[in-house]
């Protein structure tokens, strides 16, 4: 029974399997199923949820995440902080706690509901995708597509960071070094940038079949703009979310 369940799932001629091959060959899942070659593969919004899974089974054992915020993190190392400290101090003052329990049940209360949220990601990048092939003419489903596929991709990422970094930990216990310490944000965000680029050029090309530069255009904007503003705005609104849940529901 067992053996048959996994060959059913993770089998080489399972669903799973062939959804995953043309998932990392860039643009080949969303363009096939967007063909209506739906029985090849299972669903965009379920291969999604099963990315997210793997990211957070996999997250204890690596550390690396991008997408939970704690306090300190949301009022001193975004782009938006210095705009918001005021705002988010005067709800401390509401909230009746003093500020050391406030940012105790912040970072608290911001790892489960980042674990929810980061469903969110879905819908931020199929408009982020909209916005740069909005003369394709292409129906909100199409883009629904798009953004589920691109953002499988920004978590797998990040899952596959993790997996270096489970990696990394058990080597340097075994050969007594310190390589994981050298995977920071410094070295993982330029990686992540190349990376993205190149398979945003692939994913772009085998769906729209554009000209180099505007390929290349779209796989710069999706690398630096996307992958950016995606996480940013995803941090936002994961910072609201927790403030009032912390202040609401003490």
């Amino acid at each position: 029974m067992a053996l048959d369940f996994f060959h059913q799932f993770f089998g080489e001629n399972s669903r799973l399997t062939r959804t995953f091959k043309d998932f990392i060959n860039a643009g080949v899942y969303p363009r096939n199923w967007l063909s209506l070659k739906h029985q090849r593969y299972i669903s965009p919004v379920r291969f999604f949820l099963i990315i997210n899974l793997l990211y957070f089974l996999l997250l204890p054992l690596g550390g690396f995440d991008g997408f939970t915020t704690p306090f300190y993190s949301q009022l001193n190392a975004q782009y938006y902080s210095g705009s918001i400290e005021e705002i988010v101090l005067n709800l401390i003052s509401q909230s009746g706690m003093s500020q050391e329990q406030f940012i105790a049940a912040f970072d608290s209360r911001v790892t489960g509901l980042s674990n929810s949220l980061l469903i969110l990601m879905a819908p931020i990048v199929s408009f982020l995708l909209f916005v740069i092939n909005f003369r394709k003419s292409r129906k909100a489903y199409h883009h629904l597509v798009t953004g589920l596929s691109f953002s499988s991709y920004i978590i797998f990422l990040a899952l596959v960071v993790n997996l270096i970094l489970v990696i990394t930990i058990q080597m340097d216990q075994w050969l007594n070094t310190s390589i994981a310490h050298y995977i920071v944000d410094s070295t993982i965000f330029p990686a992540q940038i190349i990376i993205t680029t190149l398979y945003g050029y692939y994913f772009f090309k085998r769906l729209y079949n554009d000209g180099f530069w505007i390929t290349l255009s779209k796989a710069l904007y999706v690398s630096f703009l996307i992958l950016i503003t995606a996480i940013l705005a995803y941090r936002f609104l994961l910072l609201w979310i927790t403030l009032y849940s912390v202040v609401l529901f003490p």
